[in-house]
């Protein structure tokens, strides 16, 4: 039985006994029974719970990065943050090589906090570079929060 593409894994609906051969065996007349239960998937977010997230860069003497993040669904969603860092920043050169992290060095209280965001809420978080490298950037933000990864990136260039 083949790997079901990951895309489409949520909707396999396999079902079903699948024999396995193996090589012969040095032991006679031993067994091998392999029995495989799928893990469930956890269900996708209900329609109603939709976030985004969007990044603006602008460059002048240094660089502005604003990480916008927005609740377009019609329940409150909370994000819980295991430290007092809720988000960060990081300019990367196109190798993937990382030039600078906003987080990095920083030491942040591991004091759990929540923000909840309210149906058409965003948050916007702004923190600015001041650049060490020119040419083809990428900038990426995203949030620390434990359930949802919500991250943005875009690429800008320094002159």
């Amino acid at each position: 039985v083949g790997v079901p593409p990951v895309a489409t894994m949520r909707t396999n609906t396999a079902s079903g006994t699948h024999k396995l051969a193996l090589a012969k065996s040095t032991a006679l007349g031993a067994q091998l029974t392999i029995t495989i239960n799928p893990v469930p998937f956890p269900p996708p977010l209900p329609p109603e719970r939709k976030l985004s997230s969007s990044l603006k860069v602008s460059v002048e003497s240094d660089v502005t990065l604003a990480l916008t993040v927005k609740n377009e669904g019609t329940t409150p969603f909370e994000f819980h943050f295991p430290t007092t860092q809720q988000y960060d920043f990081a300019v990367m050169d196109r190798t993937g090589r990382v030039l600078w992290r906003w987080g990095e060095g920083k030491s942040f209280p591991a004091m759990v906090s929540v923000k909840v965001l309210a149906p058409g809420e965003s948050l916007t978080y702004t923190e600015h570079w001041t650049p060490t490298a020119h040419g083809e950037l990428i900038a990426v933000g995203f949030l620390t929060s434990r359930e949802e990864r919500m991250m943005a990136k875009m690429p800008f260039t320094v002159p």
